[in-house]
């Protein structure tokens, strides 16, 4: 190949990596709606086979509107509900920490009596409750004080359906034009490299959401069940945290616990049940549930995944923890294909010969 063809293509793309890195606030809606339409193109396919892919695409956009109001009706006041009660209940959490813990720390650490200023964080904590007795007022005083950010907000949020339309609408299209631009002897192998990294990406992002989903509606079923007033918000916490291998369960238990001293006391059989729910769904995961929708978790090392979000936290904020592990995933795909092409070249092989 020309090495200025070479020299020329390394620029262009340094160039729009960089100019990509200085618009990334930008992209948010985009990048959100190119994630949804990737996602929703399955469904779209499999219903294109009985009718037209306009069609397909409107009865997609339908069930996720159903879907959307669905969880606006019902998920969201009990969320918010729980929001309120475990705001109200950082008070006694205070009260606890400067009575129990922050003493029990003092005495082992032999630490100053005057380096705890549990006090003074409480009575600050206290006016600012009496400040803001619901969520409403709440809420209406940030409008008030951010209405430029709210009215952004509410464009991009209105943007993403519209974005992701036409990008489901013309997905075909979009994946042919791209196959253009691939040197014609490079084709095939193109193809068959972009095949395996769309089955790590469709495996991760269905799987792992489909998991997350799973999971936190057990944890939150389970402590329902329990009586725990607090179960959907921990739940959900515990859904979201199952991102990371292990995490979820940990995140989850303590948390559940912490709810469940403040609500049941010391009562042990709540809380043997409380821990008994976490234990059972955690088993259920590792033998059932992780093989059946995520199956090798993209042959991803935890360590590897822990690293990933670090690092996309770190560089692009909440977009590099949303893209990190695709993006590991992709490495992993690019690794494997450089790997198989280094054990297979002469330069390898070249001491076996000898």
């Amino acid at each position: 190949m020309n090495p200025r063809f070479i020299i020329f293509s390394l620029l262009a793309l340094t160039g729009l990596l960089l100019f990509g890195y200085a618009v990334l606030p930008l992209l948010g809606p985009f990048l959100l709606s190119a994630l949804l339409a990737y996602l929703c193109n399955p469904l779209v396919l499999r219903l294109q086979r009985r009718c037209s892919r306009a069609t397909s695409v409107l009865l997609v956009f339908s069930l996720a509107l159903c879907l959307l109001l669905l969880l606006v009706l019902i998920v969201v006041p009990m969320l918010a509900r729980q929001l309120l009660q475990l705001y109200e209940l950082l008070p006694r959490l205070l009260d606890w920490s400067q009575q129990t813990l922050l003493p029990w720390l003092q005495h082992k650490l032999e630490l100053d009596e005057q380096i705890w200023h549990a006090d003074k964080l409480k009575g600050m904590l206290l006016a600012h409750l009496d400040k803001t007795p619901d969520l409403a007022t709440l809420l209406i005083r940030h409008v008030n004080s951010s209405v430029s950010l709210l009215l952004a907000w509410l464009g991009s949020v209105l943007l993403v359906p519209v974005l992701t339309y036409y990008l489901l609408l013309d997905w075909p299209q979009l994946v042919q034009r791209l196959e253009r631009l691939i040197p014609r002897r490079y084709l095939s192998g193109s193809r068959h490299f972009f095949g395996q990294t769309h089955q790590v990406l469709s495996t991760f992002l269905h799987g792992q959401l489909s998991l997350m989903l799973v999971l936190g509606s057990l944890y939150a079923a389970g402590m329902a069940l329990v009586g725990l007033e607090l179960a959907l918000v921990v739940g959900l916490l515990a859904g979201l945290a199952s991102l990371v291998p292990n995490l979820g369960f940990i995140v989850g238990l303590l948390l559940a616990l912490i709810a469940g001293l403040f609500q049941f006391g010391l009562d042990v059989y709540s809380l043997a049940f409380l821990v008994l729910v976490f234990v059972v769904v955690r088993v259920a995961e590792a033998t059932l549930l992780t093989q059946a929708l995520v199956a090798d978790r993209l042959g991803l090392h935890p360590l590897t995944v822990t690293l990933a979000l670090v690092i996309g936290g770190q560089l692009l904020g909440f977009t590099g923890i949303l893209i990190s592990l695709p993006v590991a995933a992709l490495l992993n795909v690019v690794r494997r294909y450089l790997g198989v092409k280094y054990y297979r070249s002469a330069f390898y092989r070249q001491s076996e010969q000898k």
